[in-house]
């Protein structure tokens, strides 16, 4: 096992002495995909190695990521099989955790009650097995029946009482919370990282009112489907390149009329990137890397709570693309060319 210093980010809150890669791993669609897309034992493994061996030491993962009767919780048994072959990758790697759904189901809602979060827990602890701890939990979604203090002191009450301890959290996380809930989150319990959608097809005024937040309070913001599902790394030219069961399929991006006028978008930030030498995909996660108002303000190479992308694949190839982006900068005539294609084409995003 290796793992090469790519730039280093800082987590936030109480969590602000702990460092990852500027760039992470997303697990998610190793096993939530349609059934007959999930990548083999073989596959995964290999693609998970890769990215941590490149310095991707903040993986994220999810208690209902895939297609199991029980709520899909089969990426965390993926993870504890990987952890059980490879236990030298046990303390290498911060573990993120999206939970806390009713009955541990994403389409039955959020629901962050004491006792629901307690009984995700216990499945997530279940499902992962004594290999490795989850390092950061977080509730996926907003609970619309709480506040979102309550929200946090349920999840203080469960720390406090040692709960945590068994199931090795250590940091709390939020996911897709607007700016206004994210400030008195914080100032009921520290957040570690807030997670939500950010790419250059990701940029809504509610999402850069998080980021605005995030390094106000050194909040670190984990950033998913950074590559806009695969359209900003180039893998699709056509709606039919999506296998049936995708769940891209259903998203108006990829669909009629509206896939080739993104697909325009994707062209031209193409032609940037050839220009530069680094690959579409690259280009993309270097460009909301560097979005963090902190970016431009810190030279050392360990850096505190930039945006965290966390791209994944199947493909070692790709992982490995990817990740060099950490060592990607981008000059302010690039960025002002970027943000010219993405105002033009903005009502299509």
């Amino acid at each position: 096992m290796s793992s090469p210093i790519i730039a280093q980010r800082s987590l936030g809150g109480d969590a602000s002495h702990v460092k990852v890669g500027a760039v992470g791993y997303g697990a998610m669609m190793l096993t939530w995909t349609a059934p007959e897309n999930v990548a083999s034992d073989e596959d995964a493994f290999d693609a998970i190695k890769t990215a941590i061996d490149a310095g991707a030491t903040f993986i994220n993962s999810g208690a209902f990521y895939g297609n199991s009767s029980d709520g899909g919780l089969d990426n965390l048994r993926l993870l504890n099989r990987f952890f059980q072959k490879y236990p030298e990758y046990v303390d290498t790697v911060v573990l993120s955790v999206k939970g806390g759904m009713k009955g541990g189901k994403l389409m039955q809602g959020p629901d962050s009650s004491e006792d629901n979060l307690r009984e995700d827990l216990e499945r997530i602890r279940e499902a992962l097995g004594p290999h490795k701890k989850v390092d950061l939990y977080e509730p996926a979604r907003v609970d619309p029946k709480l506040t979102i203090e309550e929200t946090m002191n349920n999840l203080v009450t469960l720390k406090n009482e040692g709960y945590f301890n068994s199931v090795g959290v250590q940091h709390i996380s939020l996911s897709e919370i607007a700016a206004s809930a994210l400030r008195k989150a914080h100032a009921t319990h520290p957040v570690a990282a807030v997670e939500i959608e950010l790419s250059l097809f990701g940029l809504e005024p509610e999402a850069l009112d998080v980021l605005k937040v995030c390094d106000e309070l050194d909040i670190a913001l984990v950033a998913y489907s950074p590559l806009g599902r695969g359209f900003l790394a180039g893998r699709y030219r056509s709606p039919d390149d999506l296998k049936d069961g995708d769940m891209r399929k259903m998203q108006p991006r990829f669909q009629g009329e509206s896939f080739y006028l993104n697909l325009k978008v994707v062209d031209a930030v193409n032609e940037i990137a050839q220009r530069k030498g680094v690959t579409p995909a690259q280009l993309a996660l270097a460009y909301i890397m560097g979005m963090s108002d902190k970016a431009s303000l810190v030279s050392s190479r360990w850096l505190l709570c930039f945006v965290i992308p966390i791209p994944g694949s199947s493909s070692t190839t790709r992982t490995v693309e990817n990740i060099k982006a950490a060592g990607v900068t981008i000059s302010q005539k690039e960025r002002n060319e970027i943000d010219e294609i993405l105002n033009k084409a903005s009502p299509l995003l």
